[in-house]
């Protein structure tokens, strides 16, 4: 898989294993996720593609409960898993940590504060992309209801204060519209860093997929959490750039889209061991 997307033309191969999680895999997930770093660095490596030496490896740092349910809490019982995955990445070598299709700003705040810890403990910086799902229409907004712009501005922000190094910020895992209607304001707000994006290939939509599902689509709406933290933190918010907005964007020349090679699966499919 990993060699048709390099032969393909993509320079980065994210390792299969979305859903090598506790809540999915048990005791077996940092097993899984081995493997699959492994899998994904033959193939970076392999000699039978040109260029080998520009390939890179993404290490998948995925949702850890079911993909696309809202969480808005710090966690951290969720830091630690965090810290556990991207150590057991990071001893395989993985050029960067993508921590991908999260759907809140304190998810991500999760993941960067794991990613810490996993840093301190391998006695460097683990460079880190932090992408984000988005709502399947025009809005810019994530699935837990912020502004893709705003949740990625919180992301730098925390991340700084933590000395991470997070060096991507983007959006994936939503309708190729939704990516169309944000990347703007996720190109200015990412400051030089890698803009990394992805939209979905399925037939229906995230949204569709999850009412065919029966489960909650929480777009719009405050499926969990307290609805007045909800209200105050995240409909007050008004778009970048505009009057009253409450943060201070700063400008920067951004860089060009960059599409990283990924895998066309459900996030309800189950790893298994080569």
């Amino acid at each position: 898989m990993h060699e048709a997307f390099f032969a393909a033309g993509a320079d980065v191969a994210t390792t299969n294993s979305f859903v090598a999680t506790p809540h999915h895999a048990g005791d077996r997930a940092v097993p899984l996720v081995t493997a699959a770093a492994r899998g994904a660095q033959r193939a970076a490596r392999s000699t039978a593609q040109p260029l080998p030496a520009m390939r890179k490896v993404a290490g998948c740092l995925p949702p850890l409960g079911e993909c696309y349910a809202v969480r808005r809490d710090r966690s951290d019982a969720d830091a630690a898993v965090y810290e556990q995955l991207a150590f057991a990445l990071a001893d395989e070598k993985v050029d960067v940590l993508l921590a991908e299709t999260l759907t809140h700003s304190s998810e991500a705040a999760n993941v960067i504060l794991g990613v810490k810890m996993a840093s301190l403990k391998r006695g460097y910086r683990l460079p880190l992309w932090v992408v984000f799902t988005l709502a399947d229409d025009a809005t810019g907004r994530l699935r837990g209801g912020e502004r893709a712009a705003i949740a990625i501005q919180r992301a730098l922000d925390a991340a700084a204060g933590a000395g991470v190094l997070l060096s991507g910020v983007g959006v994936n895992c939503c309708a190729p519209g939704a990516v169309d209607a944000a990347l703007a304001d996720v190109v200015a707000v990412a400051e030089g860093r890698e803009v990394v994006v992805y939209a979905n290939a399925f037939e229906s939509t995230t949204s569709e997929w999850l009412k065919k599902e029966g489960r909650p689509d929480c777009c719009g709406t405050p499926c969990r959490g307290n609805p007045r933290e909800y209200v105050d933190g995240v409909t007050s918010e008004k778009p970048p750039g505009s009057a009253g907005a409450p943060w201070n964007r700063r400008t920067g020349p951004g860089r060009r889209p960059n599409t990283a090679g990924s895998r066309r699966s459900s996030c309800r499919e189950r790893p298994t061991i080569p």
